[in-house]
């Protein structure tokens, strides 16, 4: 309806203003579309959304459409909609003059934009405090699952060799009550495994180990790894809140609409690490896996099939630092220097430091990659300058390292050379093992 409005040609689009009544939620999860085109004829609107739906599965994609437009959409019971009309009067104060999106999570502080006015004259203010989707209500040390998903078209020897480097030490163990695994790109799509012990896990990962035989024909068939994780995000067997994924990826996907599994991984507080072959058996989109890691705290690592072993080593986030305590993905383009959002170090411990230094473009174009994080105190550095590695072991698009951090607030700093002008993310990411957090770390977008 919106997308039909924005293409008529009987009354004026450009800067209109649209008050819409939604008691049935969409389906479609792609909005993309609609955002460029509201944003090229500076259209806007607000969406009384009913608490009460007659039906349809995505109330967030109303309000991300919102956001990205500089609308607003307010949800409430059917009865009180009119109220909510009242006080969200955009009919009555049709000039937009401020409009901002800050992301929170738990509790804090934010420095938003100056509001700048240019008259003396009274200002409707409205706040929408959140969406709907009531995430769920574990919290960062509950015990949840760990799933393991494999791609049916690696080296069945890789795959078993991987095991040894995904057991969980002793520390970290209790963190997971449930075990999961599944077997992905197979021409008949497979079920999911679920135990309760790792000894478990093992015996039936090695019980069902890639076979050739069941693989898709050709390398035009893409990976159905985004199903898998869709699936296992829906399941109702093990727990899904503040789960931890390792997903080896052979097979690229062709999809590029992944916005319905963010929206579940953020609604759950669910992450994953994914370990991509750059020798791909088939599929088009590689980028795709890298943008939804880096929009859920996940990360997405490239490498060959060989040196997967070490990248599961070195970028180890599930097995032995499952808790996050910081997320950036700083958009960087041939060189410069950018500040990134402080580091707060709750407790004196060893932290896990991981960066991807890009996708999985050539590592060619990287020259120089570093991330420094400074205080009064102490101070370090990850990353590497030409040849030279400031910290850690690198392989692939990725670099890792132990660090050990005081409990206080680090300055974070990432200084960058590409051979190219290519925009790409870079991931970065810290987590610990020994003192398990109580807040969930927000994403940057």
């Amino acid at each position: 309806m919106i997308d039909r409005f924005l293409d008529n040609t009987q009354v004026p689009v450009c800067g209109s203003k649209l008050v819409i009544f939604a008691k049935r939620y969409p389906n479609e999860t792609d909005y993309s579309r609609i955002v460029v085109k509201m944003r090229q004829h500076h259209s806007y609107l607000t969406i009384l959304a009913s608490n009460e739906p007659s039906g349809g599965n995505h109330p967030e994609i109303l309000y991300d459409l919102a956001s990205k437009t500089n609308g607003m959409c307010v949800f409430d019971d059917d009865d009180n909609i009119l109220e909510a009309e009242d006080q969200v009067e955009t009919v009555f104060h049709p000039s937009l003059v401020y409009a901002a999106n800050p992301q929170v999570s738990g509790n804090g502080r934010i420095q938003l934009p100056p509001l700048l006015v240019q008259d003396d004259s009274g200002y409707f203010f409205t706040m929408m405090m959140q969406d709907n989707v009531e995430p769920d209500s574990c919290t960062a040390s509950d015990p949840t699952t760990f799933l393991f998903a494999y791609s049916n078209d690696f080296d069945p020897s890789l795959v078993s060799s991987w095991l040894r480097y995904i057991q969980p030490n002793n520390d970290v163990l209790p963190h997971y009550s449930k075990f999961a695994s599944i077997r992905f790109d197979t021409k008949t799509e497979e079920e999911f495994e679920y135990q309760n012990t790792f000894d478990e896990f093992v015996t039936i990962v090695d019980n069902h180990l890639p076979d050739p035989s069941l693989s898709f024909d050709n390398n035009n068939t893409g990976s159905d790894i985004l199903q898998i994780i869709d699936r296992f995000l829906d399941n109702t067997q093990v727990p899904v809140c503040g789960s931890k994924m390792i997903i080896c990826v052979k097979r690229y996907p062709n999809e590029t609409d992944y916005s319905q599994i963010v929206a579940k991984m953020r609604q759950h507080h669910s992450y994953f690490t994914i370990f991509a072959s750059t020798n791909s058996s088939g599929g088009n989109h590689p980028e795709i896996l890298y943008d939804l890691a880096s929009k859920t705290n996940g990360l997405c690592a490239f490498d060959d099939d060989e040196n997967i072993s070490f990248a599961i080593d070195y970028v180890d986030v599930c097995v032995f630092n499952p808790y996050l305590v910081y997320a950036a993905n700083p958009q960087v383009s041939g060189n410069g220097r950018i500040q990134l959002p402080p580091l707060l170090v709750q407790s004196y411990s060893n932290y896990w430091f991981t960066m991807m230094m890009q996708d999985n473009g050539p590592m060619t174009v990287v020259q120089a990659v570093v991330l420094s994080w400074v205080n009064d105190n102490d101070d370090g550095q990850l990353g590497k300058n030409g040849t030279i590695f400031s910290s850690g072991a690198s392989s692939g698009n990725h670099i890792g390292n132990w660090k050990y951090l005081t409990a206080e607030s680090y300055n974070m700093q990432l200084d960058y050379n590409y051979t190219d002008s290519k925009e790409r993310r870079v991931q970065i990411r810290v987590h610990g093992h020994e003192h398990p957090i109580d807040y969930w770390v927000p994403y940057d977008n």
